[in-house]
């Protein structure tokens, strides 16, 4: 079975010069070694220098390096991505199908997911096997489906070989073929996907593609219901440590409002904006408020309209009522920002639905400017805005 990496790194010696690829070599291993610091140093001057499997490596390095920001790797799995490195390619391609970084975007994670399948990417040659078997973006299509997941399955990823194997036993996109759908989900079910499990399980039981063998089949059923509650374990701990995460990061935010408030209140601006925006950026709204409040007053800062909007709509959406109410109102008078009197009359009916008494008011001011069908839109949009908890605010 092919390993991609190491064949990248190995065909890389043969172009670099000995120093370079030595260099590279040694940040590899570093990577390899989880010996994180030195590896983004080894790995930075030749990421640089604009190498794509460098910066690649360097990206990797940084994603697994605690403390390091999801931005950080991002800037350089794209710079790899740009110059054609598959599996850059896929991990941007992930980015914006799952939202980190970058706004969701669908169409963009479906493109980068091509390039990279083209390039022999594994996982993202899974990923385009499920959109045409699934039609999802694109006219649904069997034969394209199993053979992206064949690419796939032929470099050891487990998902493809099962969704090939499940599709050959039925026969969609090539002719029923219990044989080699038994040798693939056997494939999977040695990865551990439990899904492949199963479906194995009943082919012994029934004796498609392999001799009728029970207790194989109970053998498969148990290593599958012990993967399952291997999952199920390791969510609830994964779902624990967010919580405690999210705990901490919270007592850490409010500390530091507290801090921002007591400099705000004798006179260090400079204080008081540094720890504001610190606790912002950890999700505390009323932190958002009061930097936005710092540019709309020119309160240690230049006055700027542009600026305050922005941090009052990012109290917003952090479900501040204040700020949802005063980005209202600058949503109507275009006061840094242009003049949206739909948004406006959005947020002014959130801001009066969170207890603010000036968001019906601002609403009436619209509602003389606006249509019946305008209103109802509006309406709709406040809506979806609290029920997504102001995620999806139009």
């Amino acid at each position: 079975m092919i390993n991609f990496r190491c064949l990248m790194i190995t065909m890389a010696m043969f172009f670099y010069s000995p120093v370079f690829a030595s260099d590279l070599q040694r940040g590899a291993e570093a990577l390899e070694a989880r010996e994180l610091e030195k590896a983004i140093e080894i790995l930075m001057p030749l990421a640089n220098r604009g190498d794509s499997e460098a910066q690649f490596l360097l990206a990797e390095a940084i994603n697994r390096n605690e403390g390091s920001e999801a931005e950080d790797a991002l800037k350089w799995y794209l710079r790899a991505a740009q110059q054609d490195h598959p599996e850059a390619q896929g991990v941007v391609g992930l980015h914006y199908e799952l939202g980190i970084v970058y706004e969701t975007s669908t169409d963009k994670a479906n493109s980068w997911y091509f390039a990279a399948a083209w390039g022999g990417d594994a996982m993202a040659q899974y990923k385009v096997g499920r959109l045409f078997e699934t039609g999802s973006g694109r006219p649904q299509d069997f034969t394209k489906a199993v053979g992206w997941y064949r690419k796939s399955a032929k470099q050891g990823f487990a998902g493809a070989a099962y969704r090939l194997g499940y599709m050959l036993r039925r026969g969609y996109g090539e002719p029923e073929n219990d044989e080699e759908s038994a040798e693939w989900l056997q494939s999977a079910a040695d990865n551990g996907d439990e899904a492949a499990m199963r479906e194995l399980s009943e082919m012994y039981r029934t004796g498609e593609g392999v001799k009728v063998d029970h207790g194989r089949a109970d053998q498969l059923v148990s290593a599958a219901r012990e993967k399952e509650a291997q999952q199920a374990e390791t969510e609830e701990a994964i779902a624990s440590t967010r919580a405690i995460l999210a705990e901490n990061i919270a007592a850490l935010a409010q500390d530091r409002y507290s801090l921002g408030m007591q400099a705000l209140f004798s006179g260090f601006y400079d204080i008081a904006q540094r720890e504001f925006e610190s606790a912002a950026a950890d999700g505390h709204p009323k932190a958002a408020y009061q930097v936005a409040r710092l540019h709309l007053n020119g309160t240690g800062v230049t006055q700027d309209y542009q600026a305050a909007y922005q941090w009052f709509a990012r109290g917003a959406k952090l479900g501040e009522p204040r700020s949802q109410w005063i980005v209202s109102e600058m949503l109507l008078l275009g006061t840094g920002t242009e003049s949206d009197i739909t948004h406006a009359h959005m947020w002014a009916n959130v801001s009066a639905a969170n207890g603010i008494s000036h968001g019906a008011e601002t609403r009436g001011k619209a509602e003389q400017y606006m249509t019946k069908q305008q209103i109802m839109e509006a309406q709709m949009l406040a809506r979806i805005c609290i029920e997504s908890s102001y995620q999806v605010c139009g």
